[in-house]
């Protein structure tokens, strides 16, 4: 993985910029101590065009993240298991806004990327949208390591923070019985309070729209919505796998 990191940044980085990053990691694995890492995981941000996208591995990241998680993988490489672990944490506790999300998209190639679920989980919590979805989106760390409980918090947030669960890796694949309870209670406490439905309520029920009390909410909420928003509804009715009353067949002619 290292090497297939270095490969992406050797084609976008400047000579200049690629000889500041190998100096750094050399430091680093050659230093005891993690001194030499917190700066370079800091100074990596000062470097020209730190923000120029790059595609690496499926997914956008930008040069300032892509060689922050070279940096961390020279550390790994160098450095024992226990202190690896202790340090990332330790650097997740400090770190700024984007390293933070660098390091949520980091985590998924370290070598015991299960010891920052806790780390990961704190990140969920945040009202800071960026950061939210650096776990959430097009990541697969919350598909792989998150118990039901986590995924379907994650999920709830993701509405919470008008977030959208397309591009959330293996939605539909998790959808479970408690997570429809409670996509249920949370539109029932927006409607009782006179608040719109985020536009993926409907997409998050997949399959799911011809249950009872998404029926009841679907007939409620009829009146309140605009012709996008109605269409949103038709197409999750669409979906149902069960049978949908006539009444709301004629509603949104289904």
């Amino acid at each position: 993985m290292i090497d297939k990191v270095f490969e992406v940044l050797e084609k976008t980085l400047s000579t200049p910029a690629k000889e500041w990053l190998v100096d750094q990691t050399n430091s680093i694995a050659n230093l005891r101590g993690t001194k030499a890492l917190f700066l370079a995981f800091s100074l990596v941000s000062r470097q020209p065009n730190a923000n120029q996208e790059i595609e690496f591995d499926g997914s956008i990241w930008n040069q300032e993240a892509l060689s922050r998680l070279y940096i961390l993988l020279k550390f790994q490489e160098s450095h024992l298991a226990d202190e690896v672990i202790r340090t990332i944490s330790l650097m997740a506790d400090t770190s700024d806004i984007n390293e933070e999300i660098c390091l949520n998209k980091s985590y998924q190639y370290l070598t015991t990327p299960e010891a920052y679920l806790a780390k990961v989980r704190e990140s969920c919590r945040t009202n800071v949208v960026p950061i939210f979805e650096s776990v959430a989106h097009g990541n697969p760390y919350p598909v792989r390591y998150f118990d039901e409980e986590g995924w379907n918090q994650l999920i709830l947030k993701a509405l919470f923070v008008d977030s959208t669960l397309r591009p959330i890796l293996s939605y539909k694949d998790r959808f479970n019985a408690d997570l429809q309870i409670m996509l249920i209670h949370f539109a029932e406490e927006r409607m009782a309070a006179d608040r719109p439905l985020p536009a993926d309520w409907w997409y998050a029920q997949v399959d799911k729209a011809g249950h009872p009390d998404v029926q009841k909410i679907a007939l409620n909420i009829h009146d309140r919505l605009s012709e996008s928003e109605k269409a949103d509804v038709r197409q999750a009715l669409l979906a149902a796998g069960s049978p949908i009353s006539e009444e709301l067949k004629q509603l949104y002619t289904v």
